[in-house]
């Protein structure tokens, strides 16, 4: 049975490489309006997940790219934000930090307290100490 650190490794990866696939598909859309999407999709399924001959022209109708187009690529910055505010919680409160009780009141004065007055990215590196740290993120997943 693989590790944990061997799962995460692994689910974060898929992770990456299926968001790369929807946020690369709307690009694609834009700089090509009037090519074939199924094409598309099937292109990049197989650059970014290795599979070939999947017709996912269902996931071509994905209501995102329409309702808030450019929208794609939140989700994987939600995720690197997500990895580096744990990272952070673990550096400061330890393995255990989800259920530590001082972990309520840091995020209420660190991250709520000043709402949308500080600009996501500077938050992060007034709470972590840097700003969105990709390279942090890439290390930690391929180096399991």
């Amino acid at each position: 049975y693989p590790s944990s650190k061997s799962k995460f490794k692994n689910n974060r990866i898929i992770y990456l490489r299926y968001q790369l696939v929807f946020l690369m598909f709307e690009i694609e859309l834009y700089k090509n309006p009037d090519a074939n999407a199924c094409t598309i999709w099937n292109n990049l399924y197989k650059k970014y997940l290795f599979i070939e001959g999947i017709n996912k022209s269902k996931r071509i109708a994905y209501s995102h790219y329409i309702s808030y187009p450019i929208y794609m690529q939140n989700y994987l910055l939600a995720e690197i934000i997500s990895w580096q505010v744990h990272q952070d919680l673990f550096t400061k409160f330890g393995p255990n930090y989800s259920s530590n009780t001082a972990i309520g009141e840091y995020l209420r004065k660190n991250y709520w307290k000043d709402g949308e007055n500080i600009r996501w990215n500077e938050k992060l590196r007034q709470t972590t100490g840097k700003y969105l740290d990709i390279d942090g993120y890439l290390n930690e997943i391929l180096k399991y």
